[in-house]
């Protein structure tokens, strides 16, 4: 079946409308009417509408940021799920519970890259059960050692003999 306005050979959609109009319909109330400018749903900024394709709902800045933002959210939710089994939501629980903190120095971090005051999620490596949420200092650090627990007394044991500084 085809659209019902004149000239539209796209199928339909719903109540005897193609996609494109059906939209416009809803949106603007006609058919025909293609806004010169619309306000931006992020910003609030009038911006200039392009005559042909889809009508956007964010200005150029704010859509590259939503749609960066978009992917980085779904690349996190893939990272969680395929190395520690676990979804968005139980990370955030996690996260909640230790109130944002490091489980081992309880500092909040701040970090650089993708997103800010993420947390790495501390796994064992052998059961692949989660111990928490780890700052990346702490996360290298037991990386380091390999989780050997001999390895960092024996790191502990140097520290208090070199605690003055002397050799």
């Amino acid at each position: 079946m085809q659209c019902l306005i004149p000239d539209c050979s796209k199928k339909v959609l719903a109540k005897n409308l193609c996609q494109a109009h059906y939209d416009r319909k809803r949106r603007y109330g006609d058919f025909y009417t293609r806004p010169d400018f619309l306000q931006c749903q992020s910003c609030k900024a009038e911006f200039k509408v392009y005559k042909q394709g889809n009508l956007p709902k964010y200005c150029q800045s704010c859509s590259i940021d939503h749609h960066r933002t978009k992917q980085r959210n779904d690349r996190r939710r893939k990272g969680l799920w395929e190395n520690y089994k676990i979804t968005l939501v139980e990370y955030e629980i996690l996260y909640k519970k230790q109130k944002g903190l490091c489980k081992i120095c309880k500092e909040k971090t701040t970090g650089r890259g993708a997103v800010k005051n993420t947390l790495a999620v501390d796994h064992d490596h052998k059961t692949g059960k989660i111990r928490g949420l780890l700052c990346i200092h702490c996360n290298t650090g037991l990386g380091l050692f390999r989780d050997n627990q001999s390895l960092l007394n024996e790191a502990i044991n140097y520290l208090k003999e070199n605690e003055d500084g002397n050799v």
